[in-house]
């Protein structure tokens, strides 16, 4: 069992070989709701709803991931035993199940969270969180849910010239690095780029282009200039990588 946080029971999240290899905004999310393996008795405790993140560690000090699931228990067996959650438990690939507090409700009807930690030394990848919920005659609800875990990456961009003759080439060029287990950002090569340009007025970019990263991690490429805008570079990320867009550079025509 992984130590807590200091005011919580929450583990530090080191995943192993257990992941499969796999994007949340900032912290790239994305909430997911589980299953109960088997439907339940009238009487056996439920597992109502569910929620994890996607998670994007970076160079320095972990992210925190709040993992929660919501449970009711409205009655006993039938036999002298008393309605309501006895002990709620998670658990990672890596780990064993861990007790986990109520953040509100009752024990008949609550939820329960804990804040999970992931460092940019955990191994990334698609993992899941194993959830069991044990009322207080003993019978188990239990579910199993999937997150990615995903390192930062950098996008750098500009868009040259400034301003730039009408029916002229403008040049977008910049470069993409991705964050490594020891803290380094590195050239990330081989990767798709996306060029988006938002026309002045608009509200929304449109994607006008692509290209693939060299082995420095350089892009570049070049569009007529047909109105003023905003330019930008986007990388759809990958598996293990989140995706990032670049702060957009305007271009005025003159």
């Amino acid at each position: 069992m992984r130590w807590p946080m200091r005011g919580s029971w929450s583990p530090r999240a080191r995943l192993t070989g257990a992941l499969l290899t796999a994007g949340l905004f900032a912290t790239v999310t994305a909430v997911q709701a589980g299953t109960p393996a088997a439907a339940a008795l009238p009487c056996d405790p439920r597992i109502t709803a569910t929620r994890v993140s996607d998670v994007v560690t970076y160079a320095t000090g972990p992210t925190v991931m709040a993992a929660s699931v919501s449970a009711s228990d409205a009655c006993g067996d039938g036999t002298g035993g008393a309605a309501g959650i006895a002990l709620v438990e998670m658990g990672l690939p890596d780990s064993e199940f861990f007790p986990v507090r109520r953040s509100s409700g009752t024990p008949t009807t609550g939820t329960w969270t804990s804040h999970l930690q992931f460092f940019r030394a955990d191994l990334t990848g698609r993992t899941k969180l194993f959830l069991r919920v044990t009322d207080r005659d003993g019978r188990v609800a239990s579910t199993v849910l999937s997150f990615h875990v995903r390192r930062n990456t950098l996008l750098t961009r500009n868009a040259t010239p400034e301003p730039v003759a009408k029916g002229r080439d403008i040049t977008v060029r910049g470069t993409l690095r991705r964050l490594t287990p020891t803290g380094r950002y590195v050239a990330y090569a081989g990767k798709p780029i996306d060029y988006l340009f938002r026309a002045t007025g608009s509200s929304t970019a449109v994607r006008v282009g692509r290209s693939t990263t060299s082995r420095f991690g350089s892009f570049s490429a070049s569009f007529p200039a047909t109105q003023d805008g905003t330019w930008y570079a986007r990388f759809p990320g990958t598996t293990n990588y989140a995706a990032g867009t670049s702060i957009g550079d305007f271009v005025n025509l003159r």
